[in-house]
């Protein structure tokens, strides 16, 4: 997040994405839609981030994940 200049609706997804990561342990783009980031309304994360922010997202997650 430091890299980037994210608005408050960003981080708040971001934080909420985080907490979901690391119950799950791994996201796919489906969790991104549902489940606890569904309460910042239908596709927010297509609002708030671009489609190669979404899979620069996911691949950090991945790297995490391994």
């Amino acid at each position: 997040m430091a890299k980037h200049q994210y608005n408050a609706n960003q981080v708040n997804f971001l934080k909420a994405m985080q907490s979901v990561f690391l119950q799950k342990r791994r996201l796919e783009v489906a969790d991104l839609y549902e489940g606890a980031l569904a309460k910042f309304g239908k596709n927010a994360v297509d609002r708030f981030f671009s489609n190669d922010e979404v899979d620069d997202l996911l691949a950090f997650t991945e790297l995490l994940a391994a």
